[in-house]
């Protein structure tokens, strides 16, 4: 007999559902999970948290409409209408720039939120967005960033593009933010790398009855990955997204795996894939699972990551188990450059004792790095 605790059932659903679109056996076992006392309230929260509630509801939707309560499927309806609001607000938006940006012969990359839900998901109203993130080569980031000057964009006055690689603009009259990119980190990010290599591969997709240029799926995986790292793998949408990636697409993982190491981020791009195949069980070519065995050291079990991901309370032992795992994926050179950051931090910090020397205080420099460095 099923009895977990009311927390994993509700996880079970939720993963079960993302797969029950691709996976029979997934469709089975979520058949079976719903006979039992589902805690709808919580099922909601997490897959709002983990921002697939749009993928989960209409899986569910489509097979066991009779066994969802009446107050579900009236929260979905609400939620998934003012969600595709959102959506068509954002895709608008998007479609819109990029167009300007051609028109002034300036090759305009969309990222993440509408394309992946298009090219991946098949359906706009699968995946929740919010910002629209564009990406821009370097040599015409100041010519794009005029452009949407002249058309009332206005930009952030936190603005610090030369450490941000990027710089966030507001439409006029419309509550959304707009992420210009030239690079997809900040400098020195254990995530940041050139994105020249991805300009190199792009192919063409159908959106909106329009015809842009994407990255080919190969790097758009490696792109996905590093932003799942970038974020500590903190939530689910992430993953979720490369799995409907690598599921969907007819990938070519020796270039994925070679363009990953090109750019020096080979740990993070294997991590994302070990997590994925931890969690959804996805078969990965052998030379694969032999990379993830030879460069990925400390490993966490499918409990202990759904553990972390979907925790209620606080459990410090976890986090720690968490942190160090996915401290894996800094580089020998990422290690170097945020020691040399930290110093350049720290001496600003003690700017006004320079001329003491016995004042530089390296006991606060050593907390100072320890403490940003497990950030």
């Amino acid at each position: 007999m099923y009895n977990p605790s009311l927390s994993q059932l509700e996880v079970d659903i939720m993963l079960s559902c993302i797969k029950s679109g691709i996976d029979i056996s997934a469709q089975q076992k979520l058949h079976f999970l719903l006979q039992q006392k589902v805690d709808w309230n919580y099922l909601i929260s997490i897959s709002i948290k983990h921002k697939i509630f749009l993928l989960v509801y209409s899986n569910l939707n489509k097979a066991y409409s009779n066994l969802i309560p009446d107050h579900v499927h009236k929260f979905a309806y609400d939620y998934t209408k003012d969600k595709a609001m959102g959506n068509l607000l954002v895709t608008q938006e998007c479609l819109k720039i990029t167009n300007l940006f051609h028109k002034n012969q300036i090759k305009c990359l969309p990222l993440k939120g509408p394309i992946v839900a298009q090219m991946f998901y098949g359906d706009l109203a699968l995946r929740t967005f919010g910002d629209l993130d564009l990406l821009v080569r370097k040599s015409d980031f100041e010519k794009a960033q005029q452009i949407l000057a002249d058309a009332e964009y206005q930009p952030s006055k936190l603005n610090n593009h030369k450490y941000y690689q990027q710089v966030q603009y507001y439409p006029p009259n419309i509550p959304l933010c707009i992420d210009l990119h030239y690079e997809f980190s900040p400098k020195n990010h254990f995530t940041a790398v050139n994105s020249q290599l991805f300009w190199h591969d792009l192919t063409k997709v159908t959106f909106a009855d329009q015809t842009i240029e994407v990255f080919s799926v190969e790097n758009a995986l490696i792109y996905l990955c590093l932003e799942g790292a970038k974020e500590h793998w903190r939530s689910l949408n992430r993953l979720c997204d490369i799995y409907q990636l690598v599921l969907k697409s007819e990938l070519d993982w020796e270039i994925s795996l070679t363009n990953a190491s090109l750019l020096n981020r080979k740990k993070a791009f294997l991590m994302g894939l070990y997590i994925l195949k931890t969690i959804f069980k996805i078969s990965l070519p052998d030379f694969i699972n032999r990379n993830i065995e030879h460069s990925l050291k400390i490993k966490l079990s499918k409990k202990q990551i759904c553990t972390y991901l979907f925790r209620r309370k606080l459990n410090l032992l976890l986090s720690i188990q968490w942190h160090l795992f996915n401290l894996q994926v800094f580089e020998l050179i990422d290690i170097v450059r945020y020691i040399f950051h930290v110093m350049k931090v720290n001496l600003k910090l003690n700017n006004s004792r320079l001329n003491d020397k016995k004042n530089l205080n390296f006991v606060n420099f050593r907390n100072l790095f320890t403490l940003r460095f497990f950030q």
